[in-house]
């Protein structure tokens, strides 16, 4: 029996939860950041896949060799990601907020 492939999506997620320090749980905006950038990582691997299996040079529609149009789809979901999973404001508990305030 073989096992079934692990969906990129569902890794990332677990990956980033997993991540996370003790108690910090994601608010409803972070959620829905995090379903989206599953969803694009579900994309990516499948255009990845068809690259994988097509290659890099595809016929284009006069039979000549053109670029698969899956590498532009790959990178600009590499870019999405980023954008989706980059920095982020992070919240400040209050009471690192009242000591940061208490030193000044």
């Amino acid at each position: 029996m073989s096992k079934k492939p692990a969906d990129p999506g569902t890794e990332l997620i677990e990956s980033i939860r997993t991540g996370l320090p003790g108690g910090v749980e994601l608010n409803e905006r972070e959620q829905a950041l995090l379903d989206l950038a599953a969803r694009q990582a579900r994309d990516v691997a499948a255009a990845e896949a068809d690259i994988e299996s097509r290659g890099y040079l595809v016929p284009g529609s006069r039979g000549q060799q053109v670029v698969n149009p899956s590498v532009a789809e790959v990178r600009q979901g590499r870019l999405t990601l980023g954008k989706l999973l980059g920095p982020r404001p992070t919240r400040v508990h209050e009471g690192c907020r009242q000591e940061r305030q208490a030193r000044r």
